[in-house]
């Protein structure tokens, strides 16, 4: 835990690494792969939980054992309601016309789990904190949510190139799925690393400032 929560950038980047690279196993993002769905949301509930339990230092509150098993608990609960909510988003949007424009299936999937962050870091931040107010905590969501949706919509297109482009270069020498699997990850890695250090500086410094004109808080 006290490793976890001093590097929550990297824990976070590898978190979507290595969702990412289930959600593709699993076939999330491809009609034609059809994997075990269960390993991405073992992985993916996993994951969020112990990334989560490191928000808690960033949102303001001390970290203890209760604080992180708390959100560590809420961040799962989330990822549980995104399993549940994010593929039929996805599909609906990808049958959906706004206007002109036909968006692709994973905007769905993106605003699911832009979503699932904003209201595990505003529920964590109520649970946590002994006075999170009314507003900080809807503003500490809306910066999470916006953040994972950035890396989101911008993690499944550079997968998709980098997964053809390593396919394409490496094929031959390591195999073609393992290739593909290796620029697909990285590309997730790199979106992980972007909406995890937007989402903690964004969040982090703000809280921080607000905290330092409240009384201090107390260990519980």
């Amino acid at each position: 835990m006290n490793w976890t929560s001093r590097h929550p950038v990297l824990v976070w980047t590898l978190v979507w690494g290595a969702a990412g690279l289930s959600f593709r196993i699993a076939g999330v993002f491809d009609d034609h792969s059809v994997g075990p769905r269960w390993v991405a949301f073992v992985v993916g509930l996993a994951g969020w939980a112990v990334a989560g339990s490191t928000t808690v230092h960033n949102i303001g509150a001390e970290m203890t054992e209760r604080r992180a098993l708390i959100a560590a608990a809420v961040w799962a609960g989330a990822f549980v309601w995104l399993a549940s909510f994010a593929l039929p988003l996805g599909d609906w949007m990808r049958q959906t016309r706004f206007g002109s424009a036909i968006p692709p299936g994973f905007v769905g999937m993106a605003i699911a789990w832009a979503i699932a962050a904003g209201l595990a870091v505003a529920v964590t931040s109520r649970l946590v904190k002994p006075k999170p107010g009314f507003v900080r905590p809807l503003v500490v969501a809306f910066r999470w949510g916006f953040s994972f949706f950035f890396g989101g919509y911008i993690g499944v297109p550079l997968a998709s190139i980098l997964g053809q482009t390593s396919e394409a270069v490496l094929g031959d020498l390591i195999g073609r799925p393992l290739a593909f699997a290796l620029g697909w990850t990285s590309a997730c890695l790199v979106a992980g690393l972007l909406a995890s250090t937007a989402a903690l500086t964004l969040s982090g410094n703000a809280d921080r400032q607000h905290d330092q004109r409240m009384i201090p808080a107390d260990r519980t």
